[in-house]
């Protein structure tokens, strides 16, 4: 199996267009923030708006698909929470017990 092309700046063309303010996103506002595999993590933010955006690429023989969000993070806060722990259905449970728990209608 061959290593995935390179897919940066140069040659992304999956969004070319700022999704809220449809201005044209230049190449040097697009970053490849981490590479593994076949996997891209794309950011890109937008001249015009300000508004950002990252993209999940997979590139599996020769097609590319992508999903995107529009978010509120910087490029630096994406490297920073990447990193931590997923949040899980315990955790939730644990908080909405916490809050609610003390002042449930069956105590």
């Amino acid at each position: 199996m061959q290593p995935a092309p390179f897919l940066g700046p140069k040659n992304l063309r999956l969004v070319t267009h700022c999704p809220l303010c449809r201005a044209l996103f230049p190449t040097n506002k697009t970053n490849v923030l981490e590479e593994k595999e076949n996997l891209r993590l794309i950011f890109a933010q937008c001249s015009a708006c300000g508004g950002a955006m990252m993209a999940l690429v997979s590139l599996n023989q020769g097609e590319a698909n992508a999903v995107g969000l529009v978010i509120d993070l910087t490029k630096e806060e994406i490297l920073k929470y990447r990193t931590y722990e997923a949040v899980t259905s315990d955790d939730v449970l644990a908080v909405h017990h916490a809050l609610f728990e003390p002042y449930s209608l069956h105590n």
